[in-house]
Parts: structure tokens; C-alpha cells; sequence
């Protein structure tokens, strides 16, 4: 919710008028055509066993109030039976359910996708055949028809990269604060989403004459250092467990 909040007030910094209408239909027809395809494929829970621990501990949310499987531990990353458990909350729990919120998400994830690959190389059309191949990668649309976390993870990876680069452009502490705020979120999700510091730090760097003139950027960073802190507490623990 802090996410949604800070994305509403920073959102006249966003350079949306940019793109004509023309590419945002036909963004909207490959997330259409995204939807179907995958709902036309089979679906499958054989891609790992972490699948039963996402659902179980997202229905443990709606049921209990509660992050946890039904023998009480869990220590995975939070991000995606967070996100899973709204589903549950309005459609019911159900591991269907689960595959269906997997693929809308897969499909939602060609815009920021979409918008990241336009303001980095600022052209209409990189951007739409970018996302022609993206729609049809065939690992995606595999992926996508599971309750696995690689769509939310894609998800939260380009809306992260795109808010950066959009601050690259208009370096706002708004755009700076969400894009810090989207980044521990993506690493909640799948703790190798870390690898993103090395784009970020990079865009930070040619923004260094912001970074000098405010103090603000070290409120955006000191939750990193107790994110990173928790995943591996939560890890660890995990996998202690597990392999015991």
C-alpha cells in the first residue's frame, strides 16, 4: 500500500504523454493476446515443490491472519504469497486461483516492460518490438502457467528499472523514493533480484550531482540494509531446516 501511495503522488512525474496512443493499444493488445495465449496452455504445479509453500502460506493469510504454512514454520520470501493472498481474498483460495493471478501478473508485466525499453533507448519502436518478443518468449509464457514466482518477480524487476530510469531523466525524490520502495519489494519476491543494484547503483552514479545537493537519498537506502538482513535470517533458516 506504501508503494501505491508514493506511486500516486509522484505520478505527474511520469513522461506518459511521451508515447502516442496508437503504441499504448497496441501495448494492450500483446497483454490481451499474453493472457490468452498462456490461459490456452497446460497448467502445472511440476516446475518446483516452492509452489506449495507460496499457496499454503498465502491461504494461511486469508484464513489466519497469519505468514505461515499449516505446520507453522515458513521462511521463504514474503512477496509473493502477500500478493497471492488478495486473489485468495476475493476469488477464493484455490490453487487455480493462484495460476490465474500467475498469468494476469505475466501479462500486466509487458507495460512496465514496455516503458522501461522506451525511455532507455527513447524510441516508440525498440520499445514495441522489444515487447513482441518479450509476449511470445517461450520460458515466460511457460512460467507464467504456474503458481511459481517468476512472473511477479519480472513484474517488480521492470517497474523497478523503469521508475530509475525515469528518475535518471527527472532525478525527483519521488521517483527516487519509489523506485527504492519497488526494489525491496522485487527482493521480498526472489532474493537474486539483488543483481538490480548493479543497473541502480550505475544510474545513481550518473545522477551523482543530485545525490550531493540532498541528504534525502540515505532515507531511501537505510530499509535496504534491514531488508537484506531479514531475507537472509529468513533464508537461512530455511534452509537449515530443509536439509537438517
Amino acid at each position: 500500500f506504501l508503494i501505491i501511495f508514493v506511486f500516486v503522488l509522484a505520478r505527474k512525474s511520469f513522461l506518459f504523454k511521451q508515447i502516442k496512443l496508437s503504441s499504448w493499444v497496441i501495448v494492450l493488445i500483446f497483454c490481451v493476446i499474453s493472457f490468452f495465449l498462456v490461459f490456452s496452455l497446460p497448467f502445472s504445479h511440476q516446475f518446483v515443490v516452492d509452489e506449495s509453500f507460496y499457496m499454503g502460506a498465502a491461504k494461511n493469510i486469508v484464513i489466519n491472519g497469519e505468514l505461515r504454512l499449516d505446520d507453522g514454520g515458513y521462511a521463504k520470501q514474503v512477496g509473493w504469497p502477500v500478493v497471492l493472498s488478495i486473489a485468495f481474498r476475493f476469488f477464493g483460495v484455490n490453487n487455480h486461483v493462484a495460476i490465474f493471478c500467475s498469468i494476469f501478473v505475466s501479462a500486466l508485466s509487458i507495460i512496465p516492460f514496455f516503458l522501461f525499453v522506451f525511455h532507455l533507448f527513447k524510441s516508440e519502436k525498440i520499445a514495441l518490438l522489444s515487447v513482441f518478443l518479450y509476449c511470445f518468449f517461450p520460458l515466460r509464457l511457460l512460467m507464467a502457467a504456474s503458481a511459481e514466482t517468476a512472473s511477479v518477480s519480472l513484474l517488480f524487476i521492470f517497474l523497478t528499472l523503469w521508475v530509475f530510469v525515469e528518475f535518471f531523466y527527472r532525478p525527483k525524490f519521488r521517483l527516487h523514493l519509489l523506485g527504492w520502495l519497488l526494489f525491496l519489494f522485487a527482493i521480498q519476491i526472489r532474493v537474486e533480484n539483488l543483481l538490480l543494484l548493479i543497473p541502480l547503483l550505475y544510474l545513481l552514479f550518473k545522477r551523482r550531482s543530485y545525490l550531493s545537493k540532498t541528504d534525502l537519498w540515505l532515507f531511501c537506502l537505510s530499509p535496504f540494509f534491514l531488508s537484506f538482513i531479514y531475507q537472509y535470517l529468513r533464508l537461512k533458516s530455511f534452509y537449515v531446516t530443509a536439509y537438517a
